[in-house]
C-alpha cells in the first residue's frame, strides 16, 4: 500500500498559522478541540477561519449529551466530529439521523470487542485506533487488533498514538485510511512546522501551486510575518550566502540570526548558497539550534564540484539549480531528489531554453516533482511561466512583489488560474 494514498489528519489545531499550514502541506483533516461544554464556542473564529480555507475540520470532544454535540455542530458546522471516548452506538445513530451530512470519526482502542468496533464502524465514517482516550500522549499502539478486522473496516481506520516518520516509513504498507498525528507535532509545546513539512513529503508528496515569499531583503520581518494567516502564500523563504558561490551576492550573517529569532510562529525556508560542504552543514545546524522548528526545508545552490551524498540524510531537502548548471545536474544526480528549486535568468527567463526544453522532453519526469521557480519572477514572468513550462509548480516572489501595488491575493490568484 503506498503511502501517497493515504490520509493524513492533524490534531489539535490551536493557532491559524499553523492550521494554515496543515491545509496547504495537503492534510485532509483538521482536528480542533471542543473537549467540554465550557469550550463551546470559544474557538468558533479559528473554526471559521479553517472552514473558509477549504480545511476539513473535525471537532474533537468528550462531550457526550446529544444536545450539546447538536450545538456544536450547528454552531460550527465541521466537516465531522470526533467523540473522543468509548463508543455508543445508540448516541452515534441518533446524532448521524439528526444531522445526516455530518461524518463520524469513532475513537476504538485495542481493548474493546471486534463486535463493538464492527457496529461502530457499520455507522461511521472514519475510525481513530488509539491507544487510550486519554490523547496526545504519543504512546504507540499495539498493531495486533489490525489484523483481526475486516477489510472494510482497515478501510476507514486511522492509526493515531506514537505515529511519527520513523514509524511511517516502517510500516508504510499497513493497510488502513490513513493517520492521526498531534503530539509529534508539537514536541515540547512547540508548533513543528518541519515536522507537518516532513510527514507531509512522505503522505502526500510533492505541492503544485504555492508562492513563497522571500523576505531577503525586507528589514520589517516581524510586522511581514504577521499577516501570513491573512495570505494565501505557502511560507516564506530566506536566502543566506557567503559569497564563495556568487561573489556579488552576500547577505549578513547577523541580520539572518535576527531574522531566524523573530519568524518562530511562521514557516520559512532557508537557500544556502556555498560552495564549502562543511560550512553548509555547520550553517544548517547552526540555524536549527537558533529556530529548530519553524524551518519548514533547506534549499541547498547546487554547483557541478558538490556531493549530494553527504546531505541526503537531511530532512526536507531541495535543491537549488542555477538554470546554467541544469544540464550538469541532471547528467550526474537525476533522481537524487524530488524536490528541486530552479533559479532563473534575472532579466528575461527565455534566456533558459535549457530548462524549458529539457523539461518539455522529460513532461512525465517532472510531473511528479516539487518544482519552484525562483528569482525576480513578477506577475508578467509567473503567466509566461505557467505558458512555456506546461506543468503545475510553485513559484518563490521577492521584492518585485512586496514593493508592487500587487498583493500577494493578487498575485496568487493570476498564478492559481
Amino acid at each position: 500500500m503506498d503511502l501517497s494514498k493515504k490520509y493524513l489528519k492533524v490534531c489539535k489545531i490551536d493557532d491559524a498559522n499553523f492550521g494554515k499550514f496543515a491545509i496547504l502541506c495537503g492534510a485532509d483533516y483538521l482536528g480542533v478541540h471542543v473537549l467540554e461544554e465550557k469550550d463551546i464556542g470559544s474557538k468558533k473564529d479559528l473554526i471559521d477561519y479553517l472552514v473558509a480555507l477549504n480545511g476539513g475540520v473535525v471537532i474533537v470532544t468528550k462531550i457526550t449529551n446529544f444536545d450539546l454535540l447538536n450545538k456544536i455542530i450547528n454552531l460550527h458546522h465541521p466537516y465531522g466530529i470526533q467523540i473522543h471516548c468509548r463508543p455508543d452506538p445508540d448516541l452515534i445513530k441518533k446524532l448521524k439521523d439528526a444531522n445526516p451530512t455530518i461524518k463520524i470519526f469513532s475513537v476504538v482502542t485495542g481493548d474493546l470487542e471486534v463486535n463493538l468496533i464492527e457496529r461502530v464502524s457499520d455507522l461511521s465514517e472514519y475510525l481513530i485506533y488509539d491507544s487510550s482516550y486519554v490523547g496526545g500522549t504519543g504512546k504507540k499502539n499495539p498493531l495486533a487488533l489490525i489484523d483481526k478486522l475486516k477489510k472494510e473496516i482497515k478501510d476507514k481506520i486511522f492509526i493515531a498514538g506514537g505515529v511519527n516518520s520513523s514509524f511511517l516509513k516502517k510500516h508504510k504498507n499497513l493497510d488502513v485510511a490513513g493517520f492521526d498525528i498531534q503530539s509529534y507535532f508539537r514536541e515540547n509545546d512547540e508548533l513543528h512546522y518541519d515536522r507537518v513539512e516532513e510527514i507531509s513529503r512522505l503522505i502526500k508528496g510533492p505541492k503544485k501551486g504555492l508562492l513563497s515569499v522571500s523576505v531577503t531583503d525586507c528589514g520589517d520581518v516581524e510586522n511581514i510575518t504577521k499577516e501570513y494567516a491573512d495570505n494565501p502564500h505557502y511560507n516564506y523563504h530566506l536566502d543566506y550566502s557567503d559569497g564563495s558561490l556568487y561573489g556579488g551576492f552576500v547577505t549578513e550573517k547577523n541580520e539572518m540570526v535576527e531574522k531566524l529569532s523573530i519568524m518562530k510562529n511562521v514557516p520559512l525556508d532557508i537557500h544556502i548558497f556555498s560552495r564549502d560542504e562543511d560550512q553548509i552543514n555547520n550553517l544548517i545546524n547552526e540555524f536549527k539550534t537558533i529556530n529548530s522548528y519553524s524551518i519548514s526545508s533547506f534549499f541547498i545552490q547546487y554547483f557541478p564540484q558538490l556531493n549530494l551524498n553527504r546531505f541526503d540524510q537531511i530532512n526536507n531537502l531541495t535543491i537549488s539549480v542555477y538554470y546554467k548548471d541544469f544540464e550538469d545536474y541532471f547528467n550526474k544526480w537525476t533522481n537524487f531528489t524530488d524536490y528541486l528549486s530552479v533559479i532563473l535568468p534575472s532579466e528575461d527567463i527565455e534566456k533558459a531554453p535549457i530548462v524549458f526544453d529539457y523539461m518539455g522532453k522529460n513532461k512525465p519526469f517532472f510531473l511528479n516533482k516539487e518544482i519552484w521557480f525562483d528569482r525576480k519572477l513578477n506577475e508578467d514572468k509567473i503567466l509566461q511561466l505557467k505558458k512555456i513550462v506546461g506543468i503545475h509548480f510553485n513559484v518563490i516572489v521577492g521584492k518585485e512583489i512586496t514593493r508592487s501595488q500587487k498583493t500577494i491575493k493578487e498575485i496568487h490568484e493570476q498564478f492559481s488560474l
